[in-house]
């Protein structure tokens, strides 16, 4: 079992955050199935206990690079950027953004409008994705991690509508 330096060279991408994501998923399935502990029901418990650690490792490398936040975190977490170390600022136009939009997701009663909210969010989500991607290639980390906070918080948001949106098409 090999030693991997990430989780990018783990599952066989290059390290960035525009990923393939078709090649994540097959490279992830390839290696699951490789290290899948039915596998190694007859092998030794050190055998055994090697490749439960492996399927492990392989799950959390898939989620952290198959989730947009997770992986620019991870990415600038490779550049040494610690979540722990982080600083948050704030970014008073964010913040009145944010509330305008729990406003508008509180005011929405039609599933029309919660679409066109869900719309606007993918826009948004889009849009802070591109700009962790140039920060992080500009190597503003400091900059990157702003956007990734900002992009934290459009994902729950968006999670949250759609968990809303499912609650009114079901009622």
């Amino acid at each position: 079992m090999a030693d991997h330096r990430n989780y990018f060279d783990l599952l066989g991408l290059p390290i960035d955050y525009k990923i393939d994501q078709s090649r994540l998923e097959l490279n992830f399935k390839k290696l699951q199935k490789q290290f899948h502990p039915d596998r190694y029901a007859t092998a030794t418990a050190a055998e055994q206990r090697l490749a439960m650690q492996m399927a492990t490792l392989i799950n959390t490398a898939y989620e952290t690079l198959n989730s947009p936040v997770k992986r620019g975190l991870y990415l600038l977490e490779l550049k040494g950027l610690k979540q722990e170390d982080r600083t948050l600022k704030s970014d008073p136009d964010f913040l009145f953004e944010q509330m305008a939009w729990r406003e508008k997701l509180s005011a929405a009663s039609s599933i029309r409008q919660m679409e066109d909210l869900l719309e606007k969010t993918d826009l948004n989500l889009e849009d802070f994705e591109q700009q962790f991607y140039q920060r992080y290639k500009a190597c503003e980390f400091n900059d990157a991690q702003q956007v990734i906070d900002k992009l934290q918080f459009v994902v729950k948001f968006r999670s949250e509508l759609l968990a809303r949106l499912s609650t009114m098409k079901n009622s």
